[in-house]
C-alpha cells in the first residue's frame, strides 16, 4: 500500500496516490469525494424511520378490551355518526364505538394480523360510502382476512385523528379508531 504526503491522498478505489483536493481519481475516474454527503443522508434517513416507527404515541386500549367477553364488549360498544366525532374526535378518545362500513384501502396488513384500514362509515340512499375513519384493527388469532370494498361492522376505540397527505399533495385528517373486533358483513 502507498503512504500519502501531505499533498496527496489514496484514492479509496484503486489505492493510486493523487492530488489531496481531487473530486475524481484520475487513474481509474472513479469520485472520490462525496462520501460524506451519502453516509449523513442515510443517517437522517434512519433517525426519521426510528421517530415513525417509534415516536408515534401509539393509542393504548382500555382494560375492557382485556377483561371483558367478546360479547359484553361488543355491548359496551356506541353507535355514533361520523359528524359528531369527526367534529372533536379528541373529546372522543378512549370510548368505546361502533361502526359499519367499507373498506375503501387496506393500508397496512402484516403478517402477525395487525392491520390499518382507510373505512367509509356514512352510507347513502344510492349504496355509496363516504366519511373515512382510519381503523386500526387488533391482531385477533380469529380475525378474518379483509379486502377491499368488503362491508364490515367494527367496534373498538376512539384514538383520536390521523393525518396523511393524499395522492394530490392535499392534507388530510380523519378520525382514528384502534378496533377490538372486526367481523364481515355477510
Amino acid at each position: 500500500m502507498k503512504e500519502k504526503s501531505n499533498e496527496t491522498k489514496i484514492c479509496k478505489h484503486c489505492q493510486t496516490e493523487i492530488p489531496k483536493k481531487a473530486k475524481v481519481c484520475p487513474q481509474c475516474r472513479k469520485k472520490v469525494k462525496g462520501g460524506k454527503l451519502k453516509w449523513i443522508l442515510i443517517i437522517v434517513v434512519a433517525l426519521l424511520a426510528l421517530m415513525v416507527v417509534f415516536g408515534e404515541d401509539a393509542y393504548e386500549l382500555s382494560e375492557d378490551a382485556e377483561s371483558m367477553s367478546k360479547e359484553e364488549y361488543i355491548d359496551s360498544c356506541e353507535k355514533y355518526t361520523y359528524e359528531e366525532i369527526a367534529r372533536n374526535a379528541e373529546s372522543f378518545v378512549g370510548k368505546k364505538v361502533k361502526f359499519k362500513g367499507e373498506i375503501q384501502q387496506v393500508v397496512y396488513d402484516s403478517e402477525d394480523g395487525s392491520s390499518e384500514y382507510l373505512i367509509s362509515v356514512t352510507e347513502d340512499e344510492f349504496g355509496l360510502w363516504t366519511d373515512n375513519v382510519y381503523v386500526t384493527l387488533v391482531a385477533k388469532e380469529d380475525d378474518s382476512k379483509f379486502l377491499d370494498y368488503d362491508i364490515v361492522i367494527f367496534y373498538g376505540e376512539v384514538s383520536g385523528e390521523e393525518e396523511y397527505t393524499s395522492i394530490l399533495g392535499e392534507n388530510i385528517v380523519i378520525p382514528s379508531v384502534t378496533a377490538v373486533y372486526m367481523n364481515l358483513e355477510k
